[in-house]
């Protein structure tokens, strides 16, 4: 995180700043799998723009694409991935209606 950019916005804009690369981080970690286990500050993400965001450092071996999304003024969602597609939008979906909807697969698909 380029502090000196981060100290030269707005509080409020700094805040949306600070969340959208928590939750990049976040995706980030949970899409090699490493979780907790990897420090979030052994690595930086940087937006560039709605479309840009750079991982460094970047990892030789895989490529990794980034999108955001806003729930809503307060709520936002990253997500990242080694395909570059992305849904424009989202839908959400009560946790109730995806396990239904999962025990219903898994009894149409015989349990497989």
């Amino acid at each position: 995180l380029n502090m000196g950019f981060l100290l030269e916005t707005s509080q409020k804009d700094r805040l949306n700043i600070l969340y959208d690369i928590w939750t990049l981080k976040e995706s980030y970690i949970k899409a090699i799998g490493k979780g907790v286990s990897i420090s979030l500050d052994s690595f930086t993400v940087e937006v560039i723009n709605s479309d840009g965001i750079k991982l460094y450092p970047q990892n030789i071996f895989d490529e990794y694409y980034f999108r955001h999304y806003c729930i809503d003024k307060n709520y936002k969602i990253s997500v990242c991935t080694k395909v570059d597609t992305f849904p424009k939008d989202f839908c959400m979906l009560e946790s109730s209606k995806v396990f239904e909807s999962a025990i219903k697969n898994m009894l149409i698909d015989g349990g497989h």
